[in-house]
């Protein structure tokens, strides 16, 4: 083995190809030492000449591009995919077959048991808790915790809600993202997600995707981000759970049996949604800014939306409007749900994407349980006290 460095861009270059030559030469054909061998001069064949069709009128009917045959395919998962059952007890005994598939197959794989213990710091000034945890060997995150504001003869917060984006978490940045649900009456726990912010690693945009590659490496690897975001939310609501016991948080200390939200924005909130399908202590979640189809009506481009939110697979379970059918019949609010193309969809397109979601709300008669609408506002988010 012979480890030859060439600085070059994202290519495969003269130096490069003569190296090998020469490596192939020894030892796969005997001959030479090793060192590069001299590419002869290539002619360029003219594009045309290549071309199977040289222009539009002549291409057949049935040769479509890769965006059109990607949603063809996609579509016709989706429409292999059952319709959602008349009854809750139907629609349970289907829930668990997903459930189990969408963890192993899809997500690859979710926590089989809690995190170590957290480490807890406070700071006096910004009556600010920092929490660091280890989801799983070498990989350490942060989240800040906060307690509510509370009006006078209010002795407990309204509830305790886990925020998460794509941006860096800092003590400043988890003041501003919780101030609106901490005025409201909640304490507030802004976590961080690996490959996120301050975690995501230094690789380039590639065609627009500003993950691109360590989305490719969570595929690689059978665990897509997306599935390696769940598996952190998961871990992080077990971790409150701990430190709740543990801390006090003035007027705040009963902390350990308040009503527990997920609230994720971008492609954090996608995670949340499916998150909550595991989650059963999580009482309400909200996706905020995020992708809700994969599919829609016609082909789109993947445009402003991060790449690790692709996992293999997943249309084989049905687009994100029949997953979220898993976290009924507990509260889920869909804000500002967007396509593929990074667009906020129309209201009527947003309930389009959700109609099993719907339906099986509809069964447990919670159709007030499930809140789609394009604006945090006029979902009444953070509710008024």
């Amino acid at each position: 083995m012979r480890h030859v460095t060439i600085d070059s861009g994202h290519d495969y270059n003269r130096p490069m190809r003569e190296a090998m030559y020469g490596w192939l030469d020894r030892w796969l054909r005997g001959r030479g030492d090793g060192s590069p061998v001299p590419e002869p001069e290539v002619r360029h064949e003219d594009p045309a000449l290549l071309r199977c069709y040289p222009d539009a009128p002549s291409r057949p009917a049935t040769i479509v591009t890769i965006p059109t045959f990607a949603h063809r395919e996609a579509a016709a998962r989706i429409a292999a995919v059952p319709r959602a059952p008349d009854h809750v007890q139907a629609w349970e005994a289907e829930a668990v077959a997903i459930r189990a598939a969408l963890a192993d197959e899809v997500l690859g794989g979710l926590p089989q048991a809690a995190p170590p213990r957290a480490k807890v710091a406070f700071d006096a000034n910004r009556r600010l808790w920092t929490i660091e945890m280890s989801p799983e060997p070498g990989l350490s995150l942060r989240g800040f915790l906060r307690e509510a504001s509370l009006r006078e003869g209010e002795v407990a917060p309204q509830g305790l809600v886990i925020l998460s984006g794509e941006e860096d978490v800092t003590p400043e940045s988890a003041l501003a993202m919780g101030q609106a649900w901490v005025r409201a009456g909640y304490a507030t726990f802004v976590v961080e997600l690996r490959a996120l912010g301050r975690l995501k690693p230094d690789t380039s945009e590639v065609a627009g995707a500003v993950d691109h590659n360590e989305a490719e490496w969570g595929i690689w690897i059978g665990r897509p981000l997306i599935g390696q975001w769940v598996f952190d939310l998961l871990q992080w609501i077990e971790v409150i759970g701990e430190v709740q016991a543990r801390v006090s948080i003035g007027a705040n200390a009963i902390l350990a049996h308040l009503p527990l939200s997920l609230h994720g924005r971008g492609a954090t909130g996608t995670a949340a949604i499916l998150a909550s399908a595991f989650a059963p202590k999580v009482t309400t979640t909200v996706a905020e800014g995020s992708l809700v189809r994969f599919v829609g009506p016609v082909p789109l481009p993947w445009s402003s939306i991060r790449m690790g939110l692709i996992a293999p697979g997943i249309l084989k379970l049905g687009d994100v409007g029949r997953l979220a059918s898993l976290t009924a019949p507990r509260r889920l609010v869909v804000v500002g749900g967007v396509g593929t193309d990074g667009e906020v969809l129309p209201k009527d397109q947003l309930e389009a994407a959700f109609v099993h979601a719907r339906t099986v709300y509809g069964n447990y008669s919670a159709d007030a349980a499930l809140v789609l609408k394009t604006s945090l506002e006029e979902a009444g988010l953070p509710p008024e006290r």
